[in-house]
């Protein structure tokens, strides 16, 4: 508030490397939820102009490591991509760059660049940028960390794009398929696409059925179809996690009774397997009251968690 699209602040930092320093700042306020470009120098010096005003036509950036966070590019429409090491940017991708950080309380992080003007001269400094995030995990804490780790991962780019995690809604069947596949399969194992009459239009998504399907992760609805808007009830989702950590390879222990619950006799046959080895791994723990309730909805703040437990450490 009460900033101009082009403001100049004096600030006393700790940079990631842990050294103390003062700079002035030029802010550049845009709209939308970008993560905000921007810029600073040593006090003293003349502050260079944010990065969409450079002049320059081609920036590289020495990405942050791990975890410290990670340097998104927004493609568009449904796609979203982490910046590769030693990638090029030009000019129209600076406006689409935000930063995810790894934990909480990191606002900002400082990059090296080398970029290259119109002339073909090369030009080096420091750029700072401003965290984007979720607007809407307050009051999710137990949640909050396993959904940024996903976002971390690349297994939620809807939801990083839009800042919304929508932690109480029910997970649906895309939703949780594609998050399990980029987390267990990642991004280059392929398959032949299957004869479902509802894939999803973008190519991302249809790959992640397509990978879960010719694993034997997810099976249509009888019907042809894939159903993706379908929520996923909890026994439901144990099932398609033990289905692709058994066929990735993780080692799992022995499966421990369910006696702590007190609702078992509503968990299906068919997911009494996945219960009792996810339990005894610590994947799954018990909810208000030691029921399980494994015919009712995951929400997709469950989902991020149970994921994370299995797959995100």
């Amino acid at each position: 508030d009460g900033l101009s699209p082009h403001s100049y602040l004096t600030v006393t930092g700790t940079s990631t490397a842990g050294e103390t320093f003062t700079a002035r700042v030029k802010v550049l306020c845009p709209q939308g939820r970008a993560g905000t470009l921007l810029s600073f120098v040593p006090a003293g010096e003349a502050v260079t102009p944010p990065l969409a005003s450079t002049g320059l036509t081609r920036v590289t950036l020495t990405l942050p490591t791990n975890h410290v966070g990670a340097l998104w590019l927004d493609e568009g429409t449904y796609s979203a991509r982490k910046v590769r090491p030693g990638e090029a940017l030009d000019a129209r991708d600076f406006s689409r760059l935000s930063f995810l950080p790894a934990g909480e309380g990191r606002q900002l992080t400082a990059l090296d660049y080398t970029g290259v003007n119109g002339k073909g001269e090369e030009t080096q400094g420091v750029w700072a940028i401003r965290a984007g995030g979720f607007e809407d995990l307050e009051g999710w804490a137990w949640a909050a960390p396993a959904a940024r780790r996903l976002a971390l991962a690349g297994a939620v780019p809807d939801e990083w794009l839009s800042g919304q995690f929508r932690p109480g809604e029910s997970a649906s069947r895309m939703e949780i398929i594609y998050a399990l596949v980029r987390l267990t399969y990642g991004f280059s194992v392929t398959a032949d696409e299957p004869d479902f009459s509802d894939l999803p239009a973008d190519l991302d998504r249809r790959q992640a059925v397509a990978v879960a399907a010719a694993r034997g992760v997810v099976q249509g609805n009888g019907a042809g179809e894939f159903d993706p808007d379908r929520p996923v009830a909890r026994q439901d989702a144990l099932v398609l996690l033990h289905r692709a950590m058994t066929d990735r390879g993780y080692k799992l222990p022995q499966g421990k009774s369910l006696e702590d619950f007190t609702d078992t006799e509503e968990l299906a046959d068919y997911a009494l397997e996945a219960a009792e080895v996810l339990y005894a791994a610590g994947i799954l723990q018990g909810g208000d009251g030691g029921r399980l309730d494994p015919r009712g909805e995951i929400t997709r703040a469950e989902m991020a968690v149970l994921l994370d437990r299995a797959l995100g450490k």
